[in-house]
């Protein structure tokens, strides 16, 4: 159920996609925190109590995109993170 996604509470979306070849499946971009990384989860509308798949990633996604001919891949835009050394 979503109460347990407490992960996601607080972040930001960012970006959202449809899947053109599956209408219901929506691909949404979270935001990152203090801790540089970003999720994606994929959703059914026909079943939105969960996402289908959470996917985890380091940096700071800006864009979400399914294939245009197969669902099942998925695609980010990313920003580089700052390096967090000063270099």
């Amino acid at each position: 159920a979503t109460d347990t996604l407490n992960f996601l509470e607080e972040r930001p979306v960012v970006a959202m996609s449809f899947a053109s070849d599956q209408p219901c499946l929506l691909l949404v971009a979270h935001g990152t925190l203090d801790d540089f990384r970003s999720y994606l989860t994929i959703w059914n509308i026909s079943s939105p109590s969960q996402p289908q798949h959470v996917l985890v990633t380091s940096g700071y996604v800006r864009s979400v995109c399914f294939s245009p001919t197969k669902a099942s891949m998925a695609f980010a835009g990313m920003r580089m993170a700052p390096y967090p050394f000063g270099i």
